[in-house]
């Protein structure tokens, strides 16, 4: 487990501050699993043996040898530990470990099947464990789908585990079998919390082994980002400058974000911002905001050209709800002396 605790306490030490409170909650996980609060006791010994060195696992091929165990020693034929929706602050090197035969995967992908795969629709809905004979999916386009799945050996039958992590990123560890859906759910009530409990290790691992931080311990500034923003809204390099800059050149702006992104061009920049939703957290800037002139000048005085007006034809600011003259003070109060 030496990847998940470091990278906790990496956390615990980079001072952001955005993220204190969950990284509370994991350092109080790492007490817990010290003082042996919450013990998981295996239902036989090859599990635990698997879960000893999944803790220890720095090899994504090893990592794959330990799901392959796993998925044996339960009684299942096929799993996937896969990437559903990259998180904020990282990016994965690789997005799939699984035993799937290359042709399956090529006839996949080929065929856009991640668009019709059941258990890949219910995963990324939320999270959780299902077994794949509990979806609710009679279409006969994905009634297709397992078919063709079946001549490549896959089965429509297994359990699914679906996790969200920290930075918003989203697992799946799915467990399959050719196997009636009773034989299926019998190994999977046997084994269940076993494989939740692997599954979690398995994510962990691979997270850490595929996973790299975007950022590290440096953020794009208001100024870079809304430089980015307006860049990606409007093509006139000049117009960005003349929104964005303050004392800073235009030079200086885009060496400071392509070294913080490590990227080589304002297009990659773009994208990567984009694509972890960096612009939808950007403050309002004066550039942003469209005023009319007829709207304020409604909302600070009032023509007194209505029925109900106290003073006919005249014009006063309306400076409390009470519709109150400016000539009286309408919050001064007598007293007696």
């Amino acid at each position: 487990m030496k990847h998940w605790v470091r990278h906790v306490l990496e956390d615990a030490t980079s001072n952001n501050q955005q993220e204190e409170h969950t990284t509370q909650i994991e350092i109080e996980r790492i007490i817990g699993l010290v003082e042996q609060r919450d013990v998981h006791s295996f239902r036989t010994q090859e599990l635990e043996d698997i879960a000893d060195e999944l803790a220890e696992c720095d090899e994504l091929s090893e990592l794959s040898e330990l799901l392959r165990r796993t998925t044996v020693s339960v009684g299942l034929q096929n799993y996937a530990l896969f990437v559903i929706k990259q998180g904020t602050s990282s990016t994965f090197s690789k997005r799939l470990c699984t035993s799937y035969s290359e042709e399956w995967m090529l006839h996949y992908y080929e065929n856009s099947y991640q668009y019709l795969d059941p258990v890949s629709i219910q995963a990324s809905s939320q999270d959780g464990s299902f077994l794949y004979s509990a979806l609710k999916f009679d279409a006969p386009i994905v009634e297709s789908f397992w078919q063709e799945a079946e001549r490549f050996e896959i089965g429509r039958n297994g359990v699914c585990f679906a996790m969200t992590r920290q930075d918003g990123s989203r697992i799946g560890v799915a467990f399959s079998t050719t196997e009636s859906a009773e034989y299926a759910t019998r190994l999977v009530s046997l084994n269940g919390f076993d494989l939740e409990f692997l599954a979690y290790l398995a994510a962990d691992c691979f997270c850490y082994l595929c996973s790299e931080s975007l950022t590290l311990n440096d953020q794009l500034t208001d100024v870079e980002l809304r430089y980015l923003y307006v860049l990606a809204s409007n093509p006139e390099a000049e117009e960005a400058t003349h929104k964005t800059l303050n004392d800073q050149s235009c030079d200086t702006i885009r060496d400071s974000i392509f070294r913080k992104l490590n990227t080589r061009s304002l297009f990659q920049a773009i994208a990567f911002a984009t694509a972890n939703g960096w612009f939808n957290s950007l403050p309002y800037g004066p550039h942003d905001i469209e005023t009319d002139d007829r709207v304020t000048t409604a909302l600070l005085r009032k023509s007194i050209d209505v029925p109900d007006s106290p003073f006919s034809k005249h014009t006063y600011p309306t400076a409390s709800v009470t519709c109150m003259p400016s000539s009286l003070k309408p919050f001064t109060t007598t007293t007696r002396s």
